[in-house]
């Protein structure tokens, strides 16, 4: 398996195949969503509801230059409109802020309702704080591992600005990778923290209008994993519907038939993709850069149990409803894969 896989997988041997082939469910190989949504299009504005903000670091599956591999894209819109998706009148149900048409950002607004925004703020800046009225508070974040989302941003950079079809070779990884891996992996963190937001804590003076709902971990879609597949799915589908969290709910499936159909369709489809990118090889760190990441990650998850005081909770219980004790779990995993699988130049 390989860095995107889960904690058990062991390291590859040899590179001749990064990627083996996303093994075939039979009962899921043609399977369809059955899902339609009960209530037709919302024509008019005054009646659309807030927009979430989707941010991610490009390359974690949510806002990708090359506009492929957007996951979460595709799967809020099968989650909201099942068999419809893609007829006109629903209009895309998830735009992104930076796309332009004739030349004129549209900023996540368009003919139709939008449910969420996909942006790269604070790494590509938004202003959300001058959007209030736009968007809700609570904030749907993309994240993956930083070991696995650099160097899939700068393979997605040069396939969208630079004719490149697959991932660059390795001496150029290693030259980019040289000059770019610490800044990128502090707007990696900053992206985090940012939209994390600052919590109403005693002693706190100043409490955010963001705060993240719920992180949409990548390695959990791109899993082999049926059930950590379509439990990801699942909370996604509840965070856009759930009455006692979301102000104004949006309408999603909640058969368990078509979760695990939205997630076998992404995942597989997604890997394939994949496959034809990583080419041969898999990416190296050096010894020191592998250091900087855990030291980074390590003090972060420090930072945040000491908030939280999370001494007393189980975490691992808490993860299933507690956005900021899944964040210290999916970081905790992320420093045990790159303690243990990161591939190291030689």
């Amino acid at each position: 398996a390989n860095m995107d896989a889960d904690k058990t997988s062991s390291p590859f041997e040899t590179v001749s195949q990064p990627l083996p082939s996303f093994p075939t469910i039979p009962r899921l190989k043609d399977c369809a969503v059955s899902f339609v949504p009960s209530q037709p299009p919302r024509k008019e504005q005054d009646q659309w509801r807030q927009m979430f903000w989707l941010p991610s670091f490009p390359g974690s599956g949510a806002s990708n230059p090359t506009n492929k591999g957007d996951l979460l894209k595709q799967i809020i819109e099968e989650v909201t409109l099942g068999t419809l998706g893609g007829r006109s009148e629903y209009g895309q149900p998830v735009k992104n802020y930076h796309a332009s048409m004739k030349n004129k950002l549209k900023r996540c607004k368009g003919i139709s309702e939008t449910i969420g925004c996909s942006s790269g703020h604070p790494f590509v800046s938004t202003s959300p704080e001058k959007q209030i009225e736009s968007f809700r508070s609570e904030v749907i974040v993309t994240i993956r591992n930083p070991a696995t989302a650099i160097p899939a941003y700068f393979t997605y950079k040069g396939i969208a600005y630079h004719k490149k079809t697959k991932q660059s070779t390795v001496e150029i990884w290693k030259e980019q990778r040289d000059l770019h891996f610490e800044s990128s992996l502090a707007s990696w963190l900053e992206m985090i923290k940012f939209w994390r937001g600052k919590q109403s804590k005693a002693g706190a003076t100043e409490i955010s209008y963001y705060q993240t709902t719920f992180y949409f971990a990548f390695e959990d879609i791109m899993t082999t994993d049926i059930v950590q597949g379509t439990n990801a799915i699942r909370k996604l589908s509840d965070t856009l519907s759930n009455q006692d969290t979301v102000d104004k709910p949006f309408e999603t499936t909640t058969s368990p038939e078509d979760l695990e159909c939205i997630w076998y369709n992404t995942a597989k489809n997604e890997w394939n993709r994949q496959q034809q990118i990583i080419g041969d090889y898999i990416p190296t760190y050096t010894l020191q850069q592998q250091n900087i990441m855990i030291q980074n990650l390590t003090s972060y998850v420090n930072e945040l149990d000491e908030e939280l005081g999370s001494g007393d909770i189980d975490v691992a219980e808490d993860a299933k409803t507690n956005p900021d004790s899944f964040l210290v779990s999916l970081l905790r995993r992320y420093i045990y894969q790159i303690e243990n699988y990161l591939p190291i130049e030689a």
